[in-house]
């Protein structure tokens, strides 16, 4: 899981399985915690949410981290969401 993209991919897909086993989705999400292990994927990432969410967007934080729970991870998407 080198590549950013495919770690992002995957990571928004699992937040919207996530969302979805507890009865909401991710339209319901009013707020993103969105850790990063180099912040210059910064602007992949602005890219990502306009995938993923829609207007009006969820209030966000970006924070780069030094690592995260595995070594091989460059993003963690934490989510609050409504239910749905």
């Amino acid at each position: 899981m080198g590549d950013f993209e495919a770690q992002a991919q995957a990571t928004f897909e699992s937040l919207q399985r996530t969302l979805r086993a507890g009865g909401s989705d991710l339209p319901n999400v009013i707020k993103v915690t969105i850790y990063l292990t180099n912040m210059s994927n910064f602007e992949k990432v602005v890219a990502l949410r306009q995938k993923w969410f829609s207007a009006p967007y969820p209030v966000d934080t970006i924070v780069e981290v030094s690592a995260l729970a595995l070594p091989e991870l460059m993003i963690e998407i934490e989510a609050i969401a409504v239910e749905g």
